[in-house]
């Protein structure tokens, strides 16, 4: 379906370049909406599978771990893991309604559950923090950020590791099918990365950072960058990229607590909004952006042995965040 509709009938290792390089617009698959929605391909925040859309640098949630009134401990991985699985259950729902009373029926869907939430969020605690003025030059706040050493290596090494993601968001399944992976089986490879994504952010994400600190788990998710995009660029066949594929739980998800925690813990409180605006367009946005423009060309002209050039951006990394300290 979404091959139909921007003429990717052939030659769609061109094609795919041309369209990374005028922006942002994906196609995660090359099957039908409903299949694969069915199949349960999906995966949170920047990737969807089996639609056409365009992406923007996400909003981050607060990382206080802190307790509010209660005292409770709070754990931005619990939130962010749900919001993984409940992605999930939507995928499978949808495709489940679209194929019996039409793609529309998605949308209305959409506005229903967006209204349900903006109910909800009228229960969420106020938690107030003092405002800080910075008089007649608001640049001064990001000065201020960029003046952390530990923030600035923090918006590098996220550069590098979230940003390699983006040749692999944009052209993996289009490299699958033309090496003969069905459907079905992109749909479980893109599973797996889900399912690892909530396992990491709900369950070992939180302990490992605890015992490993941000910096070594940032490590620890360039390394498993350098891995899986290694074998990503070696290989299409398909028990190696289902044995690599988990490692999305590592690159993404363990990287992002780091990031959150380091952000947490290092920068001033009344900063720490304007701390996330910087890692969620810096580190985030504006990385996959100019790496998605790069990846088409990348793919153009290497194919799948553009991966060894995202593993050499993770590989890049590992010693930026073993100095990644607060």
């Amino acid at each position: 379906m979404a091959r139909n509709l921007i003429g990717l009938r052939g030659g769609r290792r061109r094609d795919g370049a041309r369209l990374s390089a005028g922006g942002r617009l994906r196609i995660d698959s090359a099957g039908e909406l409903d299949t694969v929605c069915l199949s349960g391909s999906a995966r949170p925040n920047r990737r969807r599978h089996g639609a056409v859309r365009l992406d923007s640098a996400p909003t981050l949630p607060s990382p206080a771990r802190g307790g509010g009134k209660g005292g409770g401990r709070f754990e931005y991985g619990w939130v962010r893991g749900g919001g993984s699985a409940a992605f999930v259950v939507g995928s499978l729902a949808a495709g489940q309604a679209a194929a019996s009373l039409g793609f529309a029926v998605s949308i209305w869907l959409n506005a229903l559950l967006l209204g349900v939430a903006a109910l909800a969020a009228l229960s969420v605690p106020n938690i107030s923090v003092a405002a800080v003025s910075f008089g007649s030059e608001p640049a001064r706040g990001f000065r201020a950020l960029l003046h952390l050493r530990t923030f600035r290596r923090l918006l590098l090494v996220g550069a590098l590791v979230l940003g390699s993601h983006a040749l692999h968001d944009t052209f993996a399944v289009i490299g699958w099918r033309d090496a003969g992976i069905g459907t079905a089986a992109a749909s479980l490879l893109w599973s797996e990365q889900v399912i690892a994504e909530v396992v990491v952010f709900l369950l070992i994400g939180p302990a490992l950072l605890d015992r490993l600190g941000p910096a070594n788990a940032a490590m620890l998710a360039a390394g498993a960058g350098v891995v899986r995009w290694s074998v990503l660029g070696a290989t299409t066949q398909i028990v190696p990229l289902a044995l690599v594929e988990p490692l999305h739980g590592l690159t993404f998800a363990l990287f992002h607590l780091a990031g959150m925690r380091l952000i947490g813990t290092t920068v001033p409180r009344n900063f720490a909004a304007t701390a996330q605006a910087l890692y969620g367009t810096v580190a985030i946005g504006s990385s996959i952006a100019l790496l998605t423009l790069a990846s088409g060309p990348l793919y153009a002209w290497l194919g799948g042995h553009a991966f060894w050039v995202m593993a050499i951006l993770c590989a890049a990394a590992i010693p930026l965040a073993r100095r990644m300290t607060s």
